[in-house]
């Protein structure tokens, strides 16, 4: 969805727009594993950062308009469930080193997040990183659907609506030639979730 904005002070005329996603709950298995509490669900990945605990989240991309820059995310028709575990959630390891005869010490959790009566990550979703591939303009947006709350053995996972609005006119595109066009949409189109917005988001293309 679109929507024009007119600035009078700059004497431009911005135009603006909405995507619109729906994040399921997802199922979560749980396993025991050095007397913690594995979390795992199908497609997403898991929080890296050494010592916090390894909760499923997902990255995920959108084609927006070559031009625009995005503005804000809303969440909204939040729902949600919960499930208590017996042990920690297994927190995140270091990365195991791939030359022979060395092993990586376990990591243990770190008590400024296991030690907090507070949801963590907290955020359900986060801008992580707009950029330029090969001239489409790629949002990326990180969602955590899964938290937990360490003191009390919580884990709670949510379902939701989330809103990106972005802001068109901020950057110059890149113009592209047909060929640079056919070639380059392939690509985007398995990468974001929106692929039927290639063809109007797309830059510019030099017809011959």
């Amino acid at each position: 969805m679109r929507y024009l904005l007119f600035s009078l002070l700059l004497g431009t005329v911005m135009y603006g727009g909405e995507i619109k996603y729906h994040i399921s709950a997802p199922e979560v298995a749980y396993a025991s594993v050095k007397g913690y509490t594995m979390l795992k669900c199908k497609s997403y990945t898991r929080i890296s950062h050494p010592g916090f605990p390894s909760l499923p989240y997902k990255v995920l991309k959108f084609i927006i308009p070559a031009t625009a820059e995005i503005e804000k995310i809303k969440i909204e028709n939040i729902d949600s469930s919960i499930t208590n575990v017996s042990s920690s959630v297994f927190p995140a390891q270091k990365p195991i080193p791939l030359m022979s005869g060395i092993t990586a010490e376990f990591t243990p959790p770190d008590p400024g997040i296991y030690n907090k009566k507070e949801k963590f990550p907290g955020n359900l979703a986060k801008i992580l990183h707009t950029g330029n591939l090969s001239g489409f303009r790629i949002a990326q947006i990180s969602v955590y659907p899964v938290q937990y709350i360490p003191v009390e053995g919580t884990i709670l996972t949510y379902s939701f609506d989330l809103t990106i609005s972005f802001r068109e006119n901020k950057l110059n595109a890149k113009t592209l030639t047909e060929t640079q066009y056919r070639i380059f949409s392939k690509e985007v189109k398995e990468l974001v979730l929106n692929p039927e917005m290639i063809s109007v988001y797309a830059p510019p293309i030099r017809r011959r």
